[in-house]
């Protein structure tokens, strides 16, 4: 309840100050079931000027014989996107960019850390649609390069509460 009278109160707010509330829906990727993926308790994302919104899949993890992978949904962020990385020290994550669902306008897009390179992100765009499963492909390698595996896992934007924001006129 304390949330519902935040959200109108964020509204009436707007309305007497001249600035018009941006509302639009929560979109996330979820990823989809798979054998080898094990998904942590679900919990609330933290992210300012969300309402609405209930637990949803976090954080996931992905075990094969010489390494695993852990994904997680960054803190903060608006958009969809995932934060992968690799154990152990000294393996890399590439993407396998002719995997990511061809369109004509942005939908995937690949993030590597410069500084960490066992940590990929991948943003994905809402205006791609949520309405079909996508694929994420990604190879994992040793310090050598020498492959040791590649992964496509399969995903679907979900929904989750409103994100609502202030747009000064």
């Amino acid at each position: 309840m304390k949330t519902n009278a935040r959200a109108l109160l964020l509204i009436v707010t707007a309305a007497l100050s001249s600035c018009s509330p941006y509302v639009e829906p929560y979109r996330y990727i979820r990823l989809s079931d798979s054998p080898a993926l094990e998904q942590s308790a679900d919990q609330r994302p933290e992210l300012p000027g969300l309402y609405f919104a209930g637990a949803m899949p976090m954080h996931y993890r992905l075990q094969r014989r010489n390494y695993a992978v852990d994904f997680a949904i960054p803190d903060g962020s608006s958009l969809p996107a995932l934060v992968m990385m690799v154990e152990p020290p000294g393996r890399r994550l590439l993407p396998v960019d002719a995997e990511v669902p061809p369109s004509p306008a942005f939908c995937g897009a690949w993030y590597p850390d410069a500084k960490v390179l066992n940590r990929l992100s991948f943003g994905w765009s809402p205006k791609c649609g949520d309405e079909a499963p996508w694929e994420l492909a990604f190879r994992v390698t040793d310090g050598e390069g020498e492959s040791l595996g590649q992964e496509k896992l399969r995903f679907v934007l979900d929904r989750n509460g409103w994100l609502i924001r202030l747009d000064a006129i």
